[in-house]
């Protein structure tokens, strides 16, 4: 297997660092690692099979769709108005 380096952009709370976003309590640390990308045993476009070394990175902790509709309950209660039923489910 070859392995190949992504490197990414270190992330922070420095108000000087324009493209890093905020770090909020919701958010968790995974630590740099290497794992195994990609299968020599299933479709093509996945092969060869390799190993990535990864920078450690901030992750919000819950599921997007999640966030997604914490924001908009949020939005709604703002404007004090209520969704279409199917809109927050």
């Amino acid at each position: 297997m070859a392995e190949t380096s992504l490197t990414g952009v270190t992330r922070s709370n420095d108000p000087g660092n324009a493209a890093a976003p905020a770090i909020t309590q919701d958010m968790v640390w995974i630590p740099r690692g290497t794992f195994r990308m990609g299968s020599d045993r299933h479709y093509p476009e996945e092969a060869p099979a390799h190993r990535v070394t990864v920078d450690g990175f901030w992750i919000e902790h819950r599921p997007v769709l999640a966030l997604i509709k914490a924001h908009q309950r949020a939005f709604f209660h703002e404007i004090r108005c209520s969704p279409h039923p199917k809109v927050l489910h």
